[in-house]
């Protein structure tokens, strides 16, 4: 008798986890967007606009949808410096494309369809207060790119300086 009510009281507790994990699953948040940086062609460099220093920056990737069901239309991309100090610094992208076309800030996106990949250039002259010392080779960059249903598909990359130092 012991035996049997063991046995049905772990079927009821197998039940119980599976319908926790099914409860689980709907709000999962899936990676849809698949960032791959192409390094040989992204970077930095220092320019100057009077007072104001400038990062000239360029990411090339690949993007991949992993969607089953659904295009993405990539409609704004935002930057901003990766670290504690940036955190409210992010700046709108105005020179982006997707595919081979340009988006502009009054365009009305570009499509990415289900489960297919496309190169990804963003080229962004990022206004900031002080210039990076001479010696720094790298710089850390969060990128969002904002979709159709207003969902961000965040990216931290590193980007090398282009170029010899000054």
């Amino acid at each position: 008798m012991a035996l049997a009510e063991l046995i049905a009281s772990l079927r009821l507790g197998a039940a119980a986890l599976q319908g926790l994990q099914r409860f689980r699953r709907l709000f999962r948040l899936r990676r849809q967007v698949v960032f791959v940086l192409r390094q040989l062609y992204s970077g930095w460099t220092v320019g100057a606009d009077g007072n104001q220093a400038i990062l000239h920056v360029r990411a090339v990737f690949g993007l991949t949808n992993t969607s089953n069901d659904m295009c993405l239309i990539a409609q704004g991309v935002r930057l901003r410096q990766a670290g504690l100090r940036y955190l409210r610094n992010w700046q709108d992208c105005a020179f982006w494309d997707l595919g081979g076309e340009h988006v502009g800030p009054s365009s009305p996106g570009a499509p990415l369809d289900r489960r297919t990949t496309a190169i990804f250039q963003l080229q962004h002259p990022f206004r900031v207060h002080k210039s990076p010392p001479d010696r720094t080779e790298r710089l850390s960059f969060n990128i969002i790119v904002l979709d159709q249903l207003n969902r961000r598909h965040r990216v931290r990359v590193r980007l090398r300086r282009f170029g010899p130092r000054p």
